[in-house]
C-alpha cells in the first residue's frame, strides 16, 4: 500500500546510462497536456523487458507534489533533465550543416543573394536545437533549406508508387 502514486516510465536501454536516481523529471499527463508535473527518479528497475527487439527498463518517477487530478491508470510521458544550461545561444538542427565532422551554418550575407558559411562549434543537443558555442553571434541571421513543391510539377507525384503518379508509355 502507498499514499503515493508513482509513473512508472518505459526507457529504452539506449537512453537508461543517462537516468540517475534522484535525477529531476517532467510528468505530463495524456489528459492535461499544458500542465508540467516536476517529478523525481525514485528507482531504476534491473529487470528489463524486451517488445518487438526493444528492451527498455522500468523507471519509477515521483511527483513531488501529486496533484488533485491525477490519477493511477493515466498515461504519462516523462522528460528527464540529463543537463540544463542558461542564456545559451541555440538553432535548430535543421540549420547545421556536417561535412568531415565540422559544424557550419549558412548566414545571410551583404549580398541577399549569396549566403555565406559560417563554421561553428556546437554544444549540447535535446535533438531539435543544438547549443552554439561559438561561430555565431546572437542576432545573426541563419538560413534554412526550404523545398517549395508547388512550384515544381516534376516534383509533384514523383513517388513511382503513388497511384497518382505519372504513367509511361501510354495508359
Amino acid at each position: 500500500m502507498s499514499d503515493r502514486l508513482t509513473v512508472k516510465a518505459q526507457v529504452d536501454e539506449t537512453d537508461l546510462a543517462m537516468v540517475k536516481l534522484k535525477q529531476s523529471a517532467n510528468i505530463v499527463l495524456d489528459a492535461y497536456p499544458k500542465i508540467n508535473i516536476p517529478g523525481e527518479v525514485d528507482l531504476i528497475n534491473f529487470d528489463a523487458t524486451t517488445v518487438n527487439n526493444v528492451t527498455t527498463y522500468i523507471v519509477d518517477v515521483v511527483p513531488k507534489n501529486t496533484p488533485d487530478f491525477m490519477r493511477s491508470g493515466m498515461t504519462a510521458n516523462i522528460s528527464f533533465w540529463v543537463t540544463s544550461k542558461n542564456a545559451v545561444l541555440n538553432i535548430p538542427n535543421a540549420a547545421l550543416r556536417v561535412q568531415n565532422s565540422q559544424y557550419s551554418v549558412l548566414v545571410k550575407g551583404p549580398d541577399p543573394k549569396n549566403a555565406l558559411e559560417k563554421p561553428v562549434m556546437i554544444g549540447v543537443s535535446d535533438g531539435k536545437h543544438t547549443e552554439i558555442i561559438s561561430g555565431l553571434n546572437e542576432g545573426e541571421i541563419i538560413l534554412l533549406a526550404e523545398i517549395d513543391m508547388s512550384k515544381d510539377s516534376s516534383a509533384k507525384n514523383s513517388n513511382p508508387f503513388s497511384p497518382f503518379a505519372p504513367r509511361k508509355g501510354g495508359h
